[in-house]
């Protein structure tokens, strides 16, 4: 994810690196090695280059919502998750709500920046 991350902060778009980290990342069970940060960075990476792929996002969200990982999300990684799936165009009921929730829990909000509120 932090390889995606930096290709896209750099505006390299290198479409079979790409390509074949997302085969990587959708192999079995290797989204669960995500940390969250890995989650936001790997969605916030595809959304900036304006690649929406509907599987690697769907697999994100549900990586997201597994067994309590959303608690790991800092304020930082709720709002490029959140704005990485705006800028796809990708409506996700459960995920927004999920990270609504996440945002409501005491004592979260004061963690968010003015970026990140925004």
């Amino acid at each position: 994810a932090i390889t995606a991350w930096a290709y896209a902060s750099l505006g390299v778009r290198h479409e079979r690196m790409l390509a074949a980290l997302v085969k990587r990342a959708m192999q079995d069970g290797f989204l669960l090695t995500f940390s969250s940060q890995a989650v936001a960075n790997m969605a916030w990476a595809f959304a900036t280059f304006g690649i929406k792929d509907d599987e690697l996002l769907a697999a994100l969200a549900e990586r997201t919502m597994h067994q309590g990982f959303l608690s790991t999300f800092n304020a930082q990684a709720v709002a490029n998750l959140a704005w990485a799936y705006a800028r796809c165009g990708v409506v996700h009921e459960a995920l927004m709500a999920a990270l609504a929730e996440r945002t409501l829990q005491v004592g979260f909000l004061s963690t968010f920046n003015a970026q990140a509120i925004s």
